[in-house]
Order: structure tokens, then sequence, then C-alpha cells
């Protein structure tokens, strides 16, 4: 499937929307059609910033779940979702006492170009591209918007 993305790519002087290959959802994964979304300063930070490349930006969004990977639970076709950038291990003492935002593995979830398994990411596009947050997302089910 071909979508469009916010890329950062090495060298150059801002993202450009491109458009890229999406795959469909891996073992736990959504594949949500974004309605709206966001590139907000953090994203800009990380494009400024060395790190792996190219990779696709924006880490807040809302949409429509399109497709559920294997494993997934709680979400289905059609559901309205948020999402917003969760990257923490859920272990350590700071996620275990109810403070995720101070994970120590935060910062490199975050900004790293890792997803959970820390294999290299490719992020939703499948194909030699890596996403800012976006491996990490947290979906909430808008149950005010699910369709009747």
């Amino acid at each position: 499937m071909q979508t469009q993305a916010a890329v950062s790519r090495e060298g150059a002087p801002h993202p450009r929307i491109e458009e890229i290959e999406l795959g469909p959802p891996q073992a736990g994964e959504l594949l949500v059609r974004v309605v709206a979304c966001g590139v907000c300063h953090t994203d800009l930070t990380v494009h400024e910033r060395p790190g792996p490349r190219p990779m696709v930006l924006g880490h807040e969004g809302a949409g429509i779940v399109e497709e559920t990977g294997p494993g997934v639970t709680g979400f289905a076709p059609g559901d309205h979702v948020v999402m917003s950038a969760a990257a923490h291990c859920g272990l350590c003492a700071a996620c275990r006492d109810g403070a995720p935002p101070y994970c120590v593995e935060g910062f490199a979830r975050n900004f790293g170009g890792q997803i959970w398994t820390g294999k290299n990411s490719d992020g939703v596009a499948r194909k030699n591209l890596v996403q800012h947050l976006g491996h990490a997302q947290t979906c909430a089910v808008l149950d005010s918007l699910r369709p009747a």
C-alpha cells in the first residue's frame, strides 16, 4: 500500500512529505488510517540531530483502524483511535511506580529508531525507514466515536 509520510533524510534542510510503501501490520501492530496528525517541535529536533535515517516523523494522531496484526486484542477494524507516544519499558522502577515518562529506557526508545524487541525498526514503511516514536504508540479506542 502506498501512503505519504514526513520523512527526515540525512543532510536535508527539513523533512519532506514522501510516498512510502506500507506493509501489512505485524504481530501486535495496528494499521491505522490516519485522519489527523502533526509534526511537532520534538520531531523537528530529532530531524536536526544525528541518528538513523531515513526516518518517518510524527508521533501523535487520530484515525481509524483498518487492520490488526496477529495477537492484537481490544481493537477491531473500524475503531476510531487516538495515538500518542508512550515509549517506556514497563519494567523499571519508574514504570512500576506509575511514572512511565521517567522510564530509564525512555530516551533510547523515543529517539533511537528501535522497536520494542530491540531490532532495527523500519517503522511503518517496512522498507528501509525508521520511525521516531511511532514504534511505541499507545492507542486508545474512542468509544463515543465507535460506529453504531
